[in-house]
Order: structure tokens, then sequence, then C-alpha cells
């Protein structure tokens, strides 16, 4: 099923005289209307909470928005909705709902749910850079205290070289021992960091990626 638009209700009139990037204003709409919305024809109620879902999520009001997004999604798939103005409503909604559990904190439902839009199209590049986000947030803390630490190292050993080299003390025996120290632990640390990056995101990446890719070749 696919909704398009229409002019049916006076009450739907006006929602479609809003304009869709005027978040706020259908977000105060829908809240004014709701129980109004509520009885008119399940194409118009249906078009109405789409938007106003859509709102919230740009608007940052994340965890409405997945309560909102959750009803529509059920919604949809019990009457068989696909499309509401061209908009494809279950990607849609899955991919912000994905998104604003990642901004909302909590990363395992945002990897299970961006698993799931890389299933559906793992040649969508929005799809794969989502779940990139996901493990990105999700990595070690260590990766990101050892880039920093490697960051400081570097700068510190900068700052001595140019220091030792303007007081002409790299002439004094093992004298650059301290800043090439502090160089081979920033190499160390980035070498980890490097291994840490594929280990924990590029590798699983690329493994639910096959696996999407491998199962859509055998529909």
């Amino acid at each position: 099923m696919s909704i398009n638009f229409t002019k049916q209700s006076r009450l739907f009139q006006d929602f479609r005289s809003i304009p869709h990037t005027d978040y706020q204003y259908l977000i105060s709409f829908y809240d004014k209307h709701h129980k109004d919305i509520s009885y008119l024809p399940f194409e118009e109620g249906m078009t109405i909470l789409f938007y106003y879902s859509n709102a919230l999520y740009e608007n940052g009001y994340y965890s409405k928005h997945i309560t909102t997004a959750e009803k529509l999604l059920e919604v949809s798939i019990i009457n068989n909705l696909d499309y509401i103005d061209g908009h494809d409503v279950y990607i849609t909604l899955l991919y912000q709902k994905t998104a604003a559990h990642l901004r909302l904190g909590d990363t395992q439902k945002a990897i299970q749910l961006a698993q799931q839009l890389v299933g559906i199209d793992s040649n969508q590049l929005l799809h794969t850079e989502l779940l990139q986000q996901c493990f990105l947030v999700n990595r070690p803390a260590w990766i990101r205290a050892t880039l920093t630490t490697s960051a400081v190292a570097t700068i510190m050993a900068a700052v001595i070289i140019v220091l030792f080299a303007s007081l002409q003390w790299y002439q004094i025996p093992n004298a650059m021992m301290m800043p090439y120290s502090l160089l081979a632990t920033a190499g160390i640390g980035l070498v980890a960091c490097g291994w840490g990056y594929y280990r924990h995101v590029i590798a699983p990446i690329r493994v639910i990626i096959a696996q999407a890719k491998e199962k859509a070749k055998n529909k």
C-alpha cells in the first residue's frame, strides 16, 4: 500500500498547508489536534503521524520519536503500508530510530537496528555509515585514551627537540633519548590504536556487510 497526496478532511488540509521542514509547527499542530487526528481516516492519520515522527527526530526529541516510530512501524506492518508520499515508511523509521538510540547512548540497540538496515540494503551508503558510527561510539575506551596519549607524546617530543636545538643541547650525550623515547611511545600507541580500530570497528562491519550480501545473493 502507498499513501499519496490527498485532500479530504479540513484538518488534513490544514496539515498539508504546513511546510514539512517546519518541524516545531508540525509538532505543535499534532499536540494540539492529536485527539481529532485519532478519528481521521487511516490514510490521513498515518500521514500526519509519519511527519510528526519525522519532526520529533529532526528536533532532537529522540525518546518521544522512538515511541512514536515503534507505533508507526507496528501499524504500517499490520496494514501492509509501504510508502507515504513516496517515502519508504519502514526504512525511514528504522533509520531514524537507529540514530535516535545511538544519540541517546543506547549503542547496543543501535547496533542491532543498524545491522537490520544493512541486511535490507548493504549497498546503501547511509546504512553502512550509520553502522560505522555505532561501532565507533561503542569502541573500547582505551583506543581514545591511547590516541590522546600518543598525540601528547608527539607534541612533547617536538617541543623538546625544538628547545634542545635552540640551546644546542642535542650535542650532549644521550640528550635526545627523551624526545626519541616519547616519539617511540607515540608510534607504539598509534599502532595499537590502528589495531584496535580494525579489530573493533572495521572487522565486525566487514563481517556484517559480507553476511548481508551473501544472504541477499541466496534469496
